[in-house]
């Protein structure tokens, strides 16, 4: 098999477990024969030195990923790499001949790479997704706010018109039972069993009852960023309220 991952970031120029998930799979898939390819964003970490050549798998760091749209020159930049991403991922399709396309993680890379594989969608391509967290939903929204500048263009105009349905329709494989009832609330149809990507789900089968028969008072333990995007504030509202409600938590 020769699928085709793409991500936004893929180590070492990551930022969390999403990217470092990704090549583990991408490591397996190599092991048991098969041929991964990856087309990641040409983002770079300062200080870190490349390490591509020695993957057993070619990677394509050449997306361009855009953060912020907040003044001109950066709404410029999204639109240039709005054009140019589309074009890459359907020219690294044309390069590497894959079985399928698997969306890792879209983030920051404009919603063209989605119209693009809408298209190869078309001819035939299976597409697919891994969502560690919410990111489908959030491109649906950037469907919608497609720029107008890009509906002038024909082949986006015809992959736009229904993209969002299409988007709902592929199969989508969360990392928890959570992310897959938010998806299916954002309209989400094909969403599968959790895949616990960094767990094996033996390891964590009757372990609810084992800590509540062990002990009455439970610990939290929080392991990721500390960052806005990753719900740590909520946990901190969330503690008094549960404690008003009777739960014994440190």
């Amino acid at each position: 098999m020769r699928p085709l991952f793409v991500c936004n970031f893929f180590p070492p120029h990551h930022v969390g477990g999403y990217e470092v998930a990704a090549e583990a799979v991408a490591q397996g898939l190599a092991a048991r024969g098969h041929s991964p390819n990856v087309l990641a964003s040409r983002r770079r970490r300062p200080g870190i030195a490349e390490s591509d050549s020695r993957q057993p798998f070619p990677i394509n760091r050449s997306l361009i990923p855009c953060f912020n749209f907040h003044s001109m020159r950066e709404r410029v930049w999204a639109h240039w790499a709005m054009l140019r991403n589309g074009n890459l991922l359907a020219r690294e399709t044309r390069r590497t001949a894959p079985d399928i396309l698997f969306l890792w993680a879209m983030t920051n890379l404009t919603t063209s790479p989605l119209l693009a594989a809408r298209q190869l969608s078309e001819q035939g391509l299976p597409v697919a997704i891994h969502a560690q967290d919410l990111w489908p939903r959030e491109l649906l929204g950037q469907i919608e706010r497609l720029p107008r500048w890009a509906r002038l263009i024909p082949e986006w105009k015809r992959a736009a018109s229904g993209a969002a349905s299409w988007l709902k329709g592929l199969p989508i494989s969360p990392l928890s039972a959570f992310a897959g009832r938010e998806l299916e609330k954002a309209g989400f149809r094909n969403v599968t069993s959790p895949i616990f990507s960094a767990v094996p789900p033996s390891l964590l089968a009757g372990r609810d009852e084992v800590v509540s028969r062990s002990r009455e008072r439970k610990n939290l333990l929080y392991c990721g960023r500390l960052v806005e995007n990753k719900g740590v504030a909520t946990i901190i509202r969330a503690l008094p309220l549960l404690k008003e409600q009777g739960s014994c938590l440190d």
